[in-house]
């Protein structure tokens, strides 16, 4: 069985930033650890960690063996709620200006402004109210509904070039943002899942800057196997990527560029395929 996940970025409406997790995550948070792991096989960048493995949660952050396998969410979480209206618009701005170098997107007057309408008044009031602040912004020299969606705006520049804007937000920046408890229960979600591929048996989990591979049972030991082979990089990446492991070729070629011969993953490989072999043997005289 192989799976492959791939971390992605969410662009939405008002979210331009998004800010690492800090340090005082860990002291407000906490810090949970699994029990050892000697099983299954960890590859960051396709190099060998060496068992046994530790999960643990830093603050929100994930790591096995102290090497960073996921970036929590934003630490502390952003509070999108608006409780004072940010009046009219500045002057000389547009909501689609570009966000000054080094700012935060969600705190301009337009993120501001937006939120607000849409957090204080229905959905109907809110979006005819934003179509007039618009048709304030000189730099727009006309701003009218979109026909065939009422959710948009159509604005045309003063040389007539015309785009779409959109009048809502979503519902996530209405509410109040989490809880520590429920950061911390989001996170020990995926703390705990890692535990438990791990724990499960023979399994490869390969991790990437945005993307993630699991292999279970036999063949995350032939993965392993085409590892430790001599057979060329470009081998090794067409076995991983042939029926059967399906490795995406982009992340095939990722791990076997990565890949560092190890001996205590020689034992394990080794020891994990003699285990197999004597489940197998039970089986077939059926004792």
């Amino acid at each position: 069985m192989v799976k492959v996940s791939w971390s992605c970025t969410l662009v939405v409406l008002l979210t331009v930033a998004v800010l690492c997790a800090s340090e005082d995550a860990v002291t407000v948070l906490g810090i949970k650890k699994s029990e050892p792991i000697d099983r299954s096989f960890v590859f960051v960048e396709g190099k060998y960690v060496k068992a046994p493995y530790v999960v643990e949660r830093r603050g929100v952050d994930i790591y096995i063996n102290n090497v960073l396998i996921v970036k929590g969410p934003e630490w502390p979480p952003y509070d999108y709620r608006v409780n004072e209206d940010p009046g009219d618009p500045p002057s000389g701005t547009s909501p689609i200006d570009p966000v000054p170098a080094g700012a935060d997107g969600r705190n301009t007057y337009w993120a501001l402004k937006t939120r607000y309408v849409f957090q204080h008044y229905d959905k109907q009031a809110a979006q005819q109210m934003m179509l007039e602040i618009y048709r304030k912004c000189p730099t727009f020299a006309s701003v009218d509904w979109k026909p065939t969606d009422p959710d948009f705006v159509e604005v045309k520049d003063q040389t007539g070039r015309a785009r779409l804007l959109e009048l809502a937000v979503d519902l996530d920046y209405m509410q109040a943002p989490p809880s520590n408890e429920q950061v911390v229960e989001s996170v020990e979600i995926s703390r705990k899942c890692y535990e438990g591929v791990l724990s499960s048996g023979d399994v490869c989990l390969f991790r990437f800057a945005g993307a993630e591979v699991i292999i279970s049972q036999d063949p995350a030991l032939r993965t392993v196997s085409i590892l430790l082979s001599s057979q060329t990089r470009g081998d090794k990446a067409k076995a991983l990527s042939a029926e059967g492991i399906s490795i995406p070729s982009d992340l095939a070629e990722r791990v076997v560029r990565g890949f560092e011969t190890d001996t205590q993953l020689l034992e394990r490989y080794d020891a994990a395929c003699k285990k197999r072999d004597g489940v197998v043997a039970l089986q077939s005289t059926g004792a």
